[in-house]
């Protein structure tokens, strides 16, 4: 069994999924967890070992745009969970950057749930305060 690099962190932020060698779509699911070096997300298709694929978040920005390999995928009740590797370390500097974005995302939602409605960039402002620290190392 092969050892994580990367530490994942939870994350259901919904992302869009294509497979780049043959077009097999995989719009508008969910993320299951991301790290540095890849993420996980829920799919109801299967797709292979070794597909290149094209990930999309569009909550963050239309213009992001990451793509990767599959290296694992596990059949689930409600369809197919796929792990993704990303390979080019810029693009694993970006997705350091998503998960940055999903933890503040993360505290707006927590803080909604207690009754205080803050806006993203308050939210952004409030988490790089009191856990971007932490969040670096």
């Amino acid at each position: 069994m092969t050892q994580r690099n990367f530490i994942r962190h939870p994350s259901s932020i919904p992302i869009d999924a294509q497979a780049i060698d043959n077009g097999s779509d995989v719009n508008h699911t969910s993320m299951i967890n991301i790290s540095q070096g890849g993420l996980s997300f829920q799919s109801h298709v299967l797709l292979p070992i070794r597909q290149n694929i094209q990930i999309q978040i569009p909550s963050i920005d239309c213009s992001f745009r990451v793509t990767g390999q599959v290296v694992w995928a596990k059949e689930e009740a409600q369809g197919y969970t796929i792990g993704v590797i990303f390979t080019d370390k810029d693009e694993a500097f970006h997705v350091r950057m998503v998960e940055q974005v999903c933890h503040i995302e993360s505290y707006q939602q927590e803080n909604i749930q207690k009754g205080r409605d803050i806006p993203i960039e308050q939210a952004a402002s409030e988490w790089i305060k009191h856990f971007a620290a932490d969040f670096s190392r």
